[in-house]
């Protein structure tokens, strides 16, 4: 080992030196320390092979009045070590200005016990670049002490193609902690970093990476057995409310192209708290903004939210993947929420936020690999709004329920063998796919089969609505759902169901169980009111509506209902659904103040009651049909083919198609059909056609879509130039406050410019141009003229150093020439 001096360098507030442009050690200087007070500005030091003792306390860099880089040179294996007894490297400086660059260096064995350090590297407000880096076996020995690195103070702190493995921490932030700091990740590798380690803190988390109160960019990186004692397997983000609130979160966390295999939130034996495990790959916090695309997620674990937690927090999922996540699941452990888990509970005297969860054109499978039962509650996603504040649990409270309610928004996506079971049976067994107990869902033009609820006294196959719930479902079918005890496919009990256009589809009641008429609980939809005991003054009833749906072979009577003759009633009517079934041909409904009756008896239905309000239950419409419908969708979840994945992914990543029908016999493409619901993968962008009982039935496009040499990924609103390298995206206000994205137009882009329309593709409203100038003035150039009158902010970032150049005009002024020679600073 190359052992240098011990002594530490402080380079203090220092003018700039006028020294060398290239250092080489040892070859010029005897010494880093040396060569970093010596380097001018814009120089760079390059290291011979070896391995470079850290001095007690680490390489220093504070505030030397100059920026330089410090790189292995060509072909060199250059190690940075801290021997297990030292912080690595220390970097302080103003934010702002050209980077710091550190080029294919390891930083192994760095260790720290100092308040608000790291074990490997620690930078305090100044910018830095860190490319092909490795972050190895370094540890964090205090609270608040991150293992790999750690950003605080302002800092930006860029990471291309970097790995981080084998860190450790004792409570966040193994491989990366961001403190009110920025930090960008572009091809990372987080592989076995921990914070479940022995003497852990009582909330370990971000066995990966922690966020506090900061910005956190991860493109096109892999997180894979990442492990931590308590809190986000992989992420943890979390964002300090403010008084008065601000709508803009604290921390924002964006993850694209990326991949969570494995990952796991268990204690160490060493260290039991009492505390739920959550967040298996990710778990975000209060004001906090979590966004998620084109990312795949598989074989995580928590009690809590298998993949993604949030409490009070807000999490947007699009294009993505989640298979095999589990929340773990025992004869004493009760999971929750197989792959999402939203949790609102306050404990705070301010009510705050309650948490959201958003998911569109995703693909969500419980039963995958090793994971059979993903949960005890909610098998894909469970959501809990805040029942300390609607029942006044130890703070003040508030029935207003859409102050209280957690919100679900789930479109275009595919729900597919998300079962639960075991747990204690006390806790209770509900919500194969979905469960929700003070929770507003809103399900648009999805699909949900072959989910589970099985057990002692389990109820809701496909979906579980407790405790003030509300979902409203349109275009959405649920299929081949079973439950052991009532809701084949949704059990709710106080809650309201808004059901329209949808399709219930051979769901199942106690299955194997012939069970007789007036003991066959709602194969499709079973209803009741609640009876709130002790808080008599928030009874509730059940109620909605079922509309325009059709209901096709339900093993068992498909819609059931408790009733009270005194209230809570079951307020809930039905009106122009269609039925063709053949467990009860004739009986279709049942309420247990007026026996079974058909679809057309149901059109004329009044429910009477003696100590409560009478329910006329339809409006009319209701029909049994005399022959099988010709019927079937098709759901493109996700829709896009990455033919570019990230590192170590198979190329092409592939997209997944759900498909349900109801006829005879079905195709799609002309291929036969075994399975009346099904999904698949699909690597072949185009159009799916499916064909049922020769006459087609619905239609799927799969697009395919890669990055070139850059990050860029091109969408309709995403132009991508310089071979990929540089995203340009614009948004336009007008003078009436009105908003929308540029869009861009179709074949006539180039390497280096393109077009951006509003509203018609035949306006083009800017020309945009991303030029290189790195060998004049070693910086990107951009050019952009505008024809329009409204407001906009363009937006052009450099994937690979996460640098961005942004231009702003408001409403009603002309758009200006843009001639921006000193754009984008960083050059290859």
């Amino acid at each position: 080992m190359i052992r240098l001096a011990t002594a530490l360098v402080f380079v203090l507030c220092a003018p700039p030196v006028s020294g060398q442009s290239l250092i080489r050690v040892p070859i010029d200087v005897a010494d880093l320390e040396s060569a970093i007070t010596q380097i001018a500005d814009g120089g760079i030091i390059e290291l011979a092979t070896g391995a470079y003792q850290a001095p007690g306390g680490g390489f220093r860099i504070q505030f030397p009045g100059k920026r330089f880089t410090v790189r292995a040179a060509t072909g060199a294996t250059v190690v940075l070590d801290g021997g297990d007894t030292t912080q690595i490297f220390a970097i302080e400086d103003d934010p702002g200005g050209a980077p710091f660059r550190f080029e294919n260096l390891t930083f192994r064995n760095g260790s720290s016990t100092v308040d608000a350090g790291a074990g490997g590297v620690n930078v305090l407000g100044a910018p830095v670049v860190f490319a092909r880096c490795s972050f190895l076996t370094n540890h964090g020995g205090n609270l608040n002490t991150a293992g790999g690195v750690r950003i605080a103070s302002d800092a930006t702190v860029t990471f291309l193609d970097s790995t981080w493995e084998n860190n450790t921490a004792i409570q966040k932030g193994a491989a990366l902690g961001v403190y009110d700091a920025s930090a960008t990740v572009i091809r990372g590798r987080f592989v076995d970093n921990r914070t479940d380690v022995s003497g852990h803190g009582v909330r370990a988390a971000a066995a990966g990476i922690f966020v506090l109160d900061g910005s956190l960019v991860v493109e096109r990186s892999r997180f894979e057995n990442n492990r931590a004692a308590s809190v986000g397997g992989a992420i943890n983000g979390l964002g300090v409310f403010t008084d008065p609130p601000t709508s803009e979160p604290a921390t924002r966390i964006v993850v694209r192209d990326s991949t969570f295999v494995g990952n796991r939130v268990a204690e160490h034996p060493c260290c039991p708290s009492g505390l739920q495990a959550v967040g298996g790959a990710i778990h975000v916090e209060d004001s906090t903004l979590l966004l998620v695309e084109r990312s795949r997620f598989e074989s995580n674990e928590a009690t809590w939210g298998g993949a993604i937690s949030t409490f009070r927090a807000a999490v947007e999922i699009d294009q993505s993947t989640f298979r095999g996540n589990r929340a773990r699941t025992d004869d004493t452990i009760v999971g929750v929420g197989g792959t999402f888990a939203v949790n609102s509970a306050d404990r705070d005297e301010t009510n705050r936020p309650s948490g959201r969860l958003t998911v569109r054109r995703s693909l969500i499978q419980g039963r995958f690999g090793a994971t059979e039962i993903a949960a005890t509650q909610g098998g894909c996603v469970f959501a809990n709004g805040d029942q300390n504040r609607l029942f006044g649990n130890g703070v003040p409270q508030n029935t207003n329920l859409e102050a209280v309610r957690a919100f679900v928004t789930i479109e275009q996506s595919v729900l597919q063998d998300c079962d639960v079971g075991q747990g204690t049976t006390a806790d209770g067994i509900f919500g194969g796919a979905i469960a929700g107990l003070l929770a507003d869902f809103t399900i648009n033009d999805s699909l949900i089969f072959d989910s589970d609820a099985l057990g002692a006294n389990a109820v809701g196959g496909g979906i579980a609505l407790l405790t003030y719930s509300r979902a409203t479902l349109t275009d959405t079918r649920l299929a081949a759902n079973v439950a052991e005890t009532r809701g084949g496919a949704i059990h709710a009990i106080g809650s309201e169901l808004i059901v329209d256009r949808g399709a219930f589809v051979g769901n199942e009641i106690s299955p194997g169980i012939n069970e007789a008429l007036n003991a066959s609980t709602g194969a499709a939809i079973h209803t009741q009111p609640f009876l709130g005991a002790d808080n008599s003054g928030l009874d509730r009833a059940a109620q909605g509506t079922v509309a325009n749906t059709l209901f096709v072979d339900q093993v068992g009577l498909p819609l059931w209902e408790i009733d009270l003759d005194s209230g809570p009633i079951n307020a809930m009517r039905y009106q122009g659904n269609r039925f063709f079934e053949r467990t009860f041909p004739d009986r279709v409904f049942n309420n247990l103040l007026t026996g079974s009756v058909s679809a057309t008896d149901l059109d004329d239905l009044v429910v009477v009651r003696t100590g409560a309000p009478s329910t006329d239950k339809s409006d009319g419409g209701n029909q049994r049909l005399a022959s099988r419908p010709r019927e079937g969708v098709l759901v493109a979840a996700p829709s896009r083919i990455r033919t570019d994945p990230p590192p170590g992914e198979p190329a092409p990543s592939p997209a997944w198609l759900g498909w349900l029908w109801s006829g005879t016999a079905a195709t799609i493409d002309g291929a036969a059909l075994g399975s009346r619901v099904g999904s698949r993968p699909e690597t072949v962008a185009g159009e799916r056609v499916l064909t049922v009982d020769g006459e087609p039935s619905a239609t799927a496009t799969f697009t395919g879509e890669g990055t070139a040499s850059g990050g860029c990924v091109a969408t309709d609103t995403r132009m991508c130039l310089g071979s990929g390298r540089f995203q340009v995206e614009v948004s336009w206000e007008s003078t009436t406050g009105e908003q929308g994205a540029g869009r861009v137009v179709a074949g006539v882009q180039a390497e280096d410019s393109g077009l951006i329309y509003f509203f018609d593709p035949n306006n083009w409203e800017f020309l945009i141009k991303v030029l290189d100038g790195c060998g004049l003035n070693n910086h990107y150039w951009v050019f952009a003229a505008g024809t329009t009158n409204l407001g906009y902010r363009l937006t052009i970032t450099d994937t690979v150093t996460a640098s961005t150049a942004v231009y702003t005009n408001p409403p009603g002024s002309p758009a200006p020439a843009i001639t921006d020679t000193t754009a984008l600073p960083v050059c290859p």
